[in-house]
């Protein structure tokens, strides 16, 4: 597992070096860790799904709460990656360095304030939410995961350290180990424990805490290309760099969880939670086999912010054309093979308490299942933006694909169609308008990129780093 040295050339060479190969060896890399990431979530639905209806919609209703504290981990991590392979790209390790022990401090000290704020305020939110009816269930999951915020949003800036300087095997090494013990303590602290549904936010908790010590043993041991200075204040130059990308996608996260929060309380009030189960369990497919253009996405990040450092615009357009290829192909395939075989795979979610539903979830996810090249290219837009440093222009884009998206969910309270079947329609709109903005705003901007003229906010004006930039 620990072969040091050697593997740490090998990883950093492959994202310096030719884009196609380095894009799609990371990418086959990354797509289990999040194929992991994920499992945790849809095994957690089918143990769920033993529980009861109203524990589903739980779990449903606080998606978007659980997004909000995972979005500061991912927008750090993504700001840090970014800014990682950036550097490395330009050689400037000592800088790389900085980046990455005042993005995993400065997450830790902002997790502190969320923690507060959600133990604090959870059950109104709940209640502004409209999970009235569901809000105990909703509160007694939400409570393991606001408790261990610091680890859910270290989990999320770690990752993406790893991936910042290429080193996927051990972002899937550490991912995996988290998955294994989420496995193993789900049944054990929902059933055998009596914990319910807040053994499986237990679970997630500590298998999370548990990748976390994995990366931070990597790190303290030397067995990264990068050293973490973690003791020592936040650099505010480097803080401010973060910020430039990390801030927007933050922003970005946070809008989307919250968009998705307004979302679920309009489909609460056009056909109850039974219609939020309903979705849910439809779009849950959908949710999971996303990792492929998140893997997708990722691994552009890392090497195309590596080409910027480069200044090899070449060597970027071989990078995005291959990975856009690539991205459409696998996500038609997987579209096709999800309408075909709906029956077969939503059968894991249909037992008796669900059976009465089972003809609507089967239509809705094979109605969904159509989403999957748009919904793909979009995720896939929103990365690449972060590498032509557009993450401003993604953030604001996500804000208007946001309004755009309630504005769809709210078409059938304007034509009071109240039924689920309304709902699917709604959401069928609503992510097709937003595949539209994003891919045609990311292709007019990426047209019009000049790889010369990139700024690196944050650092300070020195004549060395004048020379580098204007090099």
């Amino acid at each position: 597992m620990f072969r040091s040295r050697k593997e740490k050339i090998t990883e950093l060479d492959r994202i310096l070096g030719e884009p196609r190969g380095a894009v799609l060896y990371m990418m086959l890399v990354m797509i289990l860790p999040y194929l992991v990431s994920r499992l945790n979530v849809f095994v957690d639905s089918i143990w769920v799904a033993d529980l009861g209806p109203d524990a589903i919609t739980a779990v449903s209703v606080v998606k978007p709460l659980y997004i909000i504290i995972s979005c500061i981990g991912v927008g750090f991590g993504i700001g840090a990656s970014a800014s990682i392979s950036l550097h490395l790209g330009r050689g400037e390790k000592e800088r790389a360095e900085d980046i990455a022990s005042t993005a995993v401090l400065s997450g830790i000290i902002i997790s502190v304030g969320i923690s507060i704020f959600l133990l604090f305020f959870l059950t109104p939110i709940l209640v502004l939410m409209g999970a009235e009816s569901v809000k105990e269930l909703a509160a007694e999951y939400m409570f393991p995961l606001s408790t261990c915020a610091s680890i859910l949003i270290s989990m999320g800036i770690m990752t993406n350290l790893l991936k910042g300087e290429g080193a996927a095997k051990k972002v899937l090494i550490s991912v995996l180990l988290g998955a294994i013990v989420n496995l193993v303590l789900d049944p054990i602290l929902i059933f055998n424990a009596g914990l319910g549904i807040a053994g499986a936010a237990w679970a997630t908790s500590i298998s999370s805490l548990c990748t976390v010590i994995l990366i931070y043993f990597w790190y303290y041991t030397g067995r990264m290309h990068l050293k973490l200075r973690i003791i020592k204040r936040p650099n505010k130059d480097c803080l401010m760099e973060i910020y430039h990308i990390g801030m927007p996608r933050t922003f970005e996260e946070f809008c989307s969880g919250a968009f998705l929060m307004s979302q679920r309380v309009i489909i609460i009030a056009i056909a109850g939670t039974m219609a939020l189960m309903v979705h849910n369990l439809a779009f849950l497919y959908l949710d999971f086999l996303v990792v492929i253009p998140d893997a997708l996405g990722s691994s552009i990040l890392t090497v195309g912010s590596a080409c910027v450092g480069q200044k090899d615009k070449v060597k970027l357009n071989r990078g995005v054309h291959f990975a856009v290829l690539l991205g459409i192909t696998m996500s038609t395939a997987i579209c096709v093979l999800l309408f075909v075989f709906t029956d077969q795979l939503m059968s894991f979610f249909i037992n008796p308490k669900t059976e009465e539903y089972r003809d609507i979830i089967i239509w809705a996810t094979k109605m969904y299942s159509l989403l999957m090249p748009l919904y793909a290219m979009t995720k896939v837009s929103s990365y690449l933006l972060q590498v032509i440093r557009k993450s401003k222009l993604s953030a604001m884009t996500s804000l208007i694909i946001g309004f755009a998206k309630t504005f769809c969910y709210c078409l059938p309270l304007i034509l009071c169609m109240y039924s689920v079947d309304a709902v699917v329609w709604s959401v069928l709109a609503a992510y097709s308008t937003a595949g539209v903005i994003m891919i045609g705003i990311t292709y007019y901007q990426y047209k019009k990129f000049d790889i010369n003229k990139v700024e690196i906010t944050g650092r300070k004006r020195t004549p060395e780093n004048i020379e580098i930039d204007s090099a």
